[in-house]
């Protein structure tokens, strides 16, 4: 998923079994083997709301912050976010608000799919010891993800918005931390529909 280097990984995930089966489709040499790989992929996403679906192929596809399967999730996301000015009669005076939730769900979805590296702390394991506490814990640095963390300016950067930084983080911070919400929570819903598919691969493995 991401192009850098990866946090460690213990298991398979369900996302990893979703993925299996979606390269298995795309490499398919014969007709029949691409028919009958494009069926299970159909039948694995029936039902998906259509966010989720557009988060699944992300997660899977996406290699760059402009391809058109991070674009798919990022329309959705600008919709989801626009809907909370609104909810949060949120004014805008020099900018327009679809370019302010277009920028916002572009930098939270970055961060969201690409990991910049490893946490320079727990070198990725996502727990360390320290002298006063010699037993793991999770990574006060990078908070138990075992990555690390966009820097402010990075997160500014990434929304392509004509507005100071500083005014940026102050004023659309919360909504940053909103977009995040809506992902986990896709996410969240993406798993339990993959779990349902995969159910008995997620029994044997405890996914």
């Amino acid at each position: 998923m991401s192009i850098l280097t990866l946090p460690k990984k213990d298991k398979f995930e369900l996302i990893d079994l979703a993925q299996k089966l979606m390269d298995g489709f795309k490499d398919g040499q014969s007709s029949t083997k691409k028919t009958t790989g494009g069926n299970r992929v159909a039948e694995m996403m029936g039902g998906l709301p259509d966010d989720q679906c557009a988060l699944l192929w992300a997660l899977i596809r996406s290699t760059r912050n402009n391809d058109r399967y991070f674009g798919l999730v990022q329309l959705c996301l600008t919709n989801a976010i626009r809907q909370l000015f609104v909810e949060k009669q949120v004014k805008f005076a020099k900018l327009n608000a679809k370019d302010v939730a277009k920028g916002i769900a572009r930098s939270v979805l970055t961060q969201y799919l690409f990991n910049k590296g490893m946490c320079r702390i727990c070198c990725g394991d996502g727990k360390h010891t320290t002298p006063h506490f010699p037993y793991f814990r999770d990574c006060h640095f990078c908070a138990g993800t075992g990555t690390a963390n966009y820097t402010g300016v990075e997160r500014h950067r990434l929304t392509g918005l004509d507005i100071a930084r500083q005014v940026y983080l102050r004023t659309y911070g919360e909504f940053e931390q909103a977009a995040f919400d809506i992902l986990h929570a896709w996410r969240l819903g993406l798993d339990i529909h993959l779990r349902g598919y995969f159910y008995h691969a997620a029994i044997e493995y405890d996914l």
